[in-house]
């Protein structure tokens, strides 16, 4: 603070915009307000005073982690510039007055583009100054809203209701409902491209597929096949191979639809689940080369 930056919010001791000072809230949500001076580019010219308001709301959003959910507490922020131009105005009526009296000999710029320029100036004078607290947009997975039991088809949910913020212990994810116990519903998906292309005749193409667990625990197996394709593990992955790279069959003419299928057995000894995926195979057909035209030799 009491610093000045330039046009990109880096620090300028010449720079147009002077920060002076702030003041950080937290109730419920965090309320920074910050005040400062935009000094204007010409020499008679008032500086304008302005009042920046950030508020950050927090909301929980729960999001799929594998076999689990996870609560995210994402930032909601809103940013208000708010610049006093009343001694600017005033400034510039008196100005007006003056070069209608003296027929314009005052050789500026228009008046009011000095009052357009100021509020894009300060906006973009602030866009490189962070304005949002330290602990950034958006959190990390930090709590868990379901956890799978062992040994069972079961699983423990917790519902959150509210987010809090607290100066000392920062903020808080918080709920008014009692853990539930609920019996699991597994499923297995599997994501991919659906249409491949093969070029040619030559070789039959090739895409990498995944399995998507839902209320599965950690799987000891998973079985991938369908139809007369091959499937080739992927450099450096674990013993269950839940990403596969499927080679498809050389296709002529086309297209050819197969069925990817993966079947998944889980650590509570339940299963198999399996998922399955409708694949297009096409053949792209290469245009033929022409023959090189020899220009024939005048006698």
């Amino acid at each position: 603070m009491n610093s000045r930056v330039d046009s990109n919010g880096q620090p300028d001791p010449k720079g147009q915009i002077s920060l002076n000072s702030y003041t950080l809230g937290l109730a419920g949500n965090v309320l920074l307000i910050l005040k400062g001076i935009y000094h204007t580019e010409h020499a008679t010219a008032p500086d304008v005073p302005f009042t920046v308001t950030t508020i950050d709301n927090y909301v929980i959003q729960q999001m799929m982690d594998g076999a689990s959910n996870r609560g995210v507490v994402v930032d909601l922020p809103t940013v208000n510039i708010d610049p006093n131009l009343s001694a600017l105005k005033s400034w510039e009526n008196g100005l007006s007055a003056l070069i209608g009296i003296l027929g314009g000999v005052f050789g500026i710029a228009p008046i009011e583009v000095l009052q357009q320029m100021v509020d894009s100036q300060i906006s973009s004078g602030l866009s490189g100054v962070s304005l949002g607290p330290s602990i950034g947009s958006l959190f990390q997975s930090i709590f868990i809203t379901q956890a799978l039991i062992p040994g069972g088809d079961m699983k423990l949910s917790v519902s959150y209701t509210s987010v809090t913020t607290d100066p000392i212990n920062g903020i808080w994810a918080r709920t008014s409902l009692l853990p539930k116990i609920e019996r699991r519903n597994p499923s297995v998906a599997i994501t991919g491209p659906q249409s491949v292309s093969q070029v040619g005749t030559v070789t039959g193409p090739s895409a990498t597929y995944t399995a998507i667990l839902t209320d599965i625990d950690t799987p000891t197996s998973a079985v991938w096949s369908g139809g007369a394709k091959t499937f080739k593990p992927l450099p450096g992955q674990g013993a269950v191979p839940l990403e596969e790279i499927a080679t498809f069959p050389t296709v002529f003419g086309g297209p050819v639809y197969k069925t990817i299928s993966v079947r998944v057995n889980d650590d509570s000894g339940l299963g198999p689940f399996t998922g399955s995926l409708f694949v297009m195979v096409v053949q792209l057909k290469v245009p033929p080369v022409g023959k090189p035209t020899i220009p024939s030799k005048r006698q």
